[in-house]
């Protein structure tokens, strides 16, 4: 009796984790779309009207939280997706090139530079995670670097680390194994 009844309990706990899950996914549905909805006017004004500095400063931290927003929704429906996939496509790449797509595509929230662009490092890595692992380090990158520096990424591997190095053209490099 008593194994039947923790089965029972076991399965009536799944489903409403499977239910909860279900629940923040269609929540965070709803939300990225209005979100998307102020993204994009913003970018809009930033790309093609002349404004003011100080306007076009306030209107770039409401792009820059805009998408933060965007990428906080996106990681929960992520989160959902990888309870229902939970595998990772790991496959060894030159992460140098892979790194400068990813500045070209988030130049317009900060001004940032890869050192050392002509090297290769091969890591073995599933492209989705490692994209927001460098994601989350750009986020970082402009939400400190308020006087408009310009962001310099160092990737070196010394053998046995690939070490990662963001800092400011003002300030000295913090390394990340």
């Amino acid at each position: 009796f008593i194994f039947y009844r923790l089965r029972n309990e076991v399965y009536i706990e799944k489903n409403l984790s499977r239910f909860k899950l279900n629940f923040f996914k269609n929540i965070s549905h709803e939300l990225r779309t209005p979100v998307s909805m102020i993204a994009a006017p913003i970018e809009n004004i930033i790309n093609n009207y002349h404004v003011n500095d100080g306007l076009l400063q306030q209107l770039k931290i409401i792009q820059k939280n805009t998408y933060s927003v965007i990428s906080l929704i996106n990681q929960t429906i992520d989160y959902k997706n990888a309870q229902d996939i939970s595998k990772l496509k790991i496959e060894q790449i030159n992460i140098i090139p892979f790194i400068n797509n990813m500045i070209e595509n988030f130049q317009s929230d900060v001004n940032l530079t890869l050192n050392d662009q002509n090297q290769s490092v091969y890591l073995w890595i599933d492209k989705r995670v490692f994209e927001k692992i460098i994601l989350n380090l750009f986020s970082i990158a402009s939400g400190y670097n308020t006087s408009n520096n310009v962001n310099q990424l160092s990737v070196s591997d010394d053998g046995h680390n690939v070490i990662f190095s963001l800092g400011d053209n003002k300030c000295d490099h913090n390394n990340i194994k």
